[in-house]
């Protein structure tokens, strides 16, 4: 009984680090996999449609309240339709849905990505940060929202 316990530690563990960890790739490569031209963004969110429902609500409310900002991206993935992704953001208010990218999730996974978590990627230099928002206490959606609502004060998100 011990052992199965401690087999269940350890498996928990892992898939605490794994989730938990940030990956940090070329600028090129995200460019390239997700196939979208990268200008002045600073962060790129990549929301899998069929996954944490959670998740999706937090990505789409952030997609409402600022598609209209140059400094951010959001890419669906894991999708059953992209037209059924642009009806659902045009009833929530989106203003162009026509802004919002589509890519496959091989392309997301290859990255490090998530069929069930959303993914920031943060954009500085030549470098890209990944990050999974699976934060159960909300720390990186309220510090992403305020960021680019301009009342963050400093710092970076991770």
């Amino acid at each position: 009984m011990k052992s199965k316990s401690y087999f269940l530690l350890v498996v928990f563990s892992l898939f605490t680090y794994a989730c938990e960890r940030t990956i940090t790739i070329k600028k090129e490569q995200v460019s390239e996999s997700l196939g979208i031209q990268i200008n002045s963004e600073k962060y790129i969110l990549i929301v899998p449609q069929n996954g944490c429902s959670n998740c999706v609500y937090k990505s789409y409310q952030l997609i409402q309240k600022h598609s209209n900002l140059s400094r951010i991206k959001f890419v669906f993935t894991n999708f059953s339709s992209a037209k059924a992704v642009k009806i659902r953001l045009s009833q929530i208010g989106v203003p162009n849905v026509d802004t919002i990218h589509f890519t496959g999730l091989e392309q997301v996974l290859d990255m490090g990505g998530s069929s069930m978590f959303p993914l920031l990627i943060h954009l500085e230099n030549n470098l890209a940060r990944l990050k999974l928002l699976n934060d159960p206490n909300d720390q990186i959606w309220v510090s992403l929202n305020e960021e680019l609502s301009g009342t963050r004060l400093s710092g970076r998100l991770f």
